[in-house]
């Protein structure tokens, strides 16, 4: 029974650690920081960048092919790999790049109309935001950009 020993006792939201000590290859790392975008994708509605879009749709009704439609929930997300920073330095986030959201947009608008309650959740440069993740890489002086990458299993909104 140690594993329920340790659900008990372990912290429920321990602070994350400094970019700089994220540690070797294939440690789990929690981390928060600054979101820099490297290449970033467009938000579908207002076309401003982001690194992570959540799309959700609730579709009310159907075309005038269909019939009326209530509750459909039409959802998405779509990634892009960017760079955390924090006072320490920096880190290469990876994530999984998910389903284009601008194609699914296109499709809801196309397919339901424009009458629909959209929801886009962003994760936006200039951010910061807190990263769950595996190091999958660690960086030597050779490269300024990052110390080290995170393929990241968890982002979230940080304070």
């Amino acid at each position: 029974m140690r594993w329920l020993l340790d659900l008990f006792t372990r912290d429920a939201d321990p602070e994350p650690h400094a970019i700089s000590a994220s540690g070797e290859v294939g440690a789990l790392v929690d981390i928060s920081g600054i979101v820099e975008a490297i290449e970033p994708l467009k938000h579908p509605l207002d076309g401003s960048d982001a690194v992570a879009l959540n799309y959700v749709a609730h579709v009310r009704s159907g075309t005038e092919l269909t019939e009326a439609i209530e509750g459909l929930l039409i959802e998405g997300s779509q990634g892009c790999d960017f760079i955390l920073r924090d006072e320490s330095g920096a880190a290469l986030i990876e994530l999984e790049p998910g389903d284009s959201v601008a194609r699914l947009h296109e499709h809801v608008i196309t397919t339901h109309g424009a009458g629909n309650e959209i929801n886009v959740e962003a994760i936006v440069p200039g951010e910061r935001v807190r990263v769950r993740g595996k190091v999958r890489a660690v960086v030597d002086d050779g490269e300024p950009r990052w110390c080290c990458v995170v393929q990241a299993n968890e982002l979230e909104h940080a304070p």
